[in-house]
């Protein structure tokens, strides 16, 4: 996803397969697309969006260890400031 007015990239959605299709949610909050696979998928786009909802299923933050496997070109930092700290 661009910005047309600054040119810079908002997201990046990752798809398996050609898509020919992409709608909005009316709130803007999730994006639909469809591929000629027959293959339909309702995401939310921006990055802080999928955050705040992995914030709330989750019990506890990364440990160091799991944030490294994952992540690891970003600095560490709790995630949801909220949960507990990891249990090391």
């Amino acid at each position: 996803m661009w910005e047309v007015a600054g040119g810079r990239e908002l997201a990046r959605i990752a798809h398996n397969y050609p898509v020919n299709a992409v709608t909005f949610s009316p709130d803007g909050k999730y994006l639909a697309t469809a591929s000629l696979e027959n293959i339909a998928r309702v995401l939310f786009w921006l990055p802080q969006d999928l955050i705040d909802d992995a914030c709330t299923r989750l019990t506890r933050n990364l440990t160091g260890d799991e944030w490294e496997l994952y992540l690891p070109d970003e600095p560490y930092r709790e995630t949801c400031p909220e949960l507990q700290g990891p249990e090391e």
